[in-house]
């Protein structure tokens, strides 16, 4: 049976993946964090919350993200830094590929080309649109959790 949810008025399902797919949050503004993780855990997703580059880069090796949406202007160790030791572990682990989806004030055409050059995937400004937000997340963890099989590490 898929889970329903409310949008705009109109009863949509949701995608059978959500509840498997793993979503990590970093943002030093805790309110923006939380509101974010509240949003993606009523859509059925996994969520998880880290306020700085470090506390991101520890919760990372353990949780096992799918997805992580990734503040720039992190205190410490910053969201550029943070891609790149988050793209450098993914591809050495061999695992599934991690979308990395810069979500920042800084939106000028130079930032996100620095955040591509950092490993990002996607770059989205703040505040972001929950619905870009699903549409990136959906379009990439479909993806992944159709390669990868029940009882895998990203399933289980």
């Amino acid at each position: 049976m898929n889970s329903q949810s409310v949008d705009g008025g109109v009863l949509a399902s949701r995608p059978h993946w959500r509840s498997r797919c793993r979503v990590l949050v970093v943002d030093d503004n805790i309110d923006s964090a939380q509101s974010m993780g509240m949003l993606l855990e009523l859509e059925g997703l996994t969520v998880e919350l880290a306020y700085d580059g470090e506390q991101a880069l520890r919760q990372a090796a353990v949780f096992k993200p799918n997805a992580v949406l990734l503040d720039i202007g992190l205190p410490g160790l910053n969201g550029y830094q943070v891609a790149q030791q988050l793209r450098e572990r993914s591809t050495l682990d061999g695992g599934m590929p991690i979308l990395l989806v810069a979500v920042s004030g800084y939106g000028r055409d130079n930032d996100r080309q620095m955040s591509r050059l950092a490993g990002f995937n996607a770059h989205l400004t703040k505040p972001a649109d929950p619905d870009e937000v699903l549409r990136v997340l959906d379009r990439h963890c479909a993806e992944s959790m159709d390669d990868c099989p029940p009882g895998s590490a990203r399933d289980d």
